[in-house]
């Protein structure tokens, strides 16, 4: 009984001192909260556009002035896997910091399939020159994260959303 005990007791001490990413861990972190990350997996309408750099616009993410391209509607199927990648917790790197300061060229755009006007979308923002993704919402940062674990997905992903966007098709798999 004795070993029995202490078996039991080392298994317990073992499996709580794992480093498992969690989805707790993904919605406090990459989401900011559980309502947000529950927000964008329920999302039923999600758009996509390329962001550019333009010095006159307003600022927005960290500070920089960005201009969103044509958006365009992701599919169902698309918008399930983005979904998947994003609430996979292996997708993100928690343990690591970067020292780039992201450039910003896609944005996913959450929004419940009946918004009101004046509900803001939760916007994804992507830099694939350092995997570095941010949600925000009405230019407040919700969360950020590393996503190199998920660039291969993401990046298969917007290759099918930009088919004739030599920027997006010249992306690399892994980097």
């Amino acid at each position: 009984m004795y070993r029995c005990n202490l078996l039991f007791a080392v298994l317990l001490l073992l499996t709580s001192c794992s480093h498992t990413p969690t989805s707790d861990l993904v919605a406090s972190n990459v989401f900011g909260s559980r309502t947000n990350y529950d927000a964008v997996m329920a999302a039923g309408n999600i758009q996509v556009c390329r962001l550019s750099i333009d010095p006159n616009a307003p600022p927005e993410v960290d500070g920089r002035r960005y201009v969103e391209g044509e958006k365009l509607p992701a599919s169902a199927a698309q918008a399930k896997r983005l979904k998947a990648i994003l609430a996979n917790p292996k997708s993100y790197s928690f343990d690591i910091a970067k020292g780039c300061g992201p450039t910003y060229g896609v944005r996913f755009l959450f929004s419940p399939e009946k918004a009101a006007d004046d509900t803001p979308p939760i916007a994804l923002n992507l830099c694939f020159e350092c995997n570095i993704l941010t949600l925000t919402r009405a230019n407040n940062t919700l969360g950020d994260e590393d996503f190199d674990n998920a660039r291969a997905g993401l990046v298969a992903l917007c290759k099918e959303l930009f088919p004739r966007d030599e920027e997006i098709q010249s992306l690399e798999v892994m980097k």
